[in-house]
């Protein structure tokens, strides 16, 4: 900021639609290739063949108002152009009102999918009571074959019994049909979970010993093994050469290093996955129209001016 360094990143962190490759082979009978999904109408259309062929509800959806507030409906900004430039535009446009958000081509995008998500999602009967934790034993166990979420979620897929060796991976959350669409071939992955060294409180002696552990973990050997093995974390920084062994991890590290990942980061208020997390869930659970959850995200952002 104004040409200063006030942060840097831990790891990076991705999200998208993770998918149990085994699973769905094994329910269609056939060999299945990610990179063959580019399309909103061919992501319904998997689901569609899935169903057909036995699987129930092959989604499962995050009822937690941290997943709908933040890591969903903050598409809405991410995929306006790729950055967190863009992301922050279009925040100033809706929040100033100039930016019209039922006229909005990403929020109306957005809710397109939401809706798909929503109508097979395995707790459709009960959107507000699923459980988190049994989410994961589904798409492992494969009652599901996808679940919205982040690179975050392996230590659950873990415990549930996937394997490191086991065919994770990410879709993008696809937003319309066109292939060329960025937000249809990538997934949003960026450097996360910022440090920052307090200049007020802490002694000179302490300030010197957190840039000592800082540049331990960015340079040293150990500290670079450290970040990748011991924490399962993704570096952010080009010079560790260790790469991630989980599947979610491999997956995005791969996308990063391939150019195939978009950098976008939405920087919001404090509360907004808690504000509208709750208006997200209300839609999720079919207790509001499309025109009210617009209504309300509009009326959340009149609020910060």
């Amino acid at each position: 900021m104004n040409g200063k360094i006030y942060s840097f990143p831990l790891c990076i962190e991705g999200r998208g639609l993770i998918y149990n490759r085994s699973v769905i082979e094994e329910t269609l009978g056939r060999e299945f290739d990610p990179l063959s999904v580019t399309t909103m109408d061919e992501f319904a259309a998997l689901l569609d063949r899935l169903t057909a062929a036995g699987m129930k509800r092959p989604v499962s959806v995050a009822k937690e108002d941290w997943s709908l507030g933040a890591h969903q409906l903050q598409y809405i900004y991410e995929t306006y152009d790729g950055t967190s430039e863009g992301a922050q535009e279009v925040i100033e446009a809706i929040k100033e009102g100039t930016l019209d958000l039922n006229s909005y081509d990403r929020m109306n995008q957005f809710l397109n999918m939401f809706d798909i998500l929503r109508e097979y999602n395995v707790a459709r009967k009960d959107p507000l009571g699923a459980d988190y934790d049994e989410m994961a034993i589904d798409l492992v166990d494969g009652k599901t074959a996808f679940w919205f979420n982040g690179n975050w979620a392996w230590p659950n897929l873990s415990e549930a019994g996937a394997e490191n060796s086991d065919a994770y991976g990410f879709l993008p959350y696809f937003l319309n049909n066109d292939p060329e669409d960025f937000a249809n071939r990538e997934i949003q992955a960026s450097p996360s979970k910022q440090i920052m060294i307090d200049g007020r409180v802490v002694s000179d002696q302490e300030r010197t010993a957190a840039r000592e552990f800082l540049n331990w973990i960015v340079f040293s050997e150990i500290g670079q093994q450290m970040i990748v093995k011991t924490c399962n974390l993704i570096p952010p920084f080009q010079n560790n050469p260790y790469e991630p062994a989980d599947p979610l991890s491999r997956d995005i590290y791969n996308r990063v290093h391939e150019e195939r990942a978009f950098n976008a980061s939405a920087i919001v208020p404090n509360d907004h996955w808690a504000v509208l997390g709750a208006s997200m869930q209300k839609y999720l659970a079919g207790r509001s129209s499309r025109e009210e959850l617009i209504q309300s995200i509009e009326n959340y952002w009149e609020e910060q001016r």
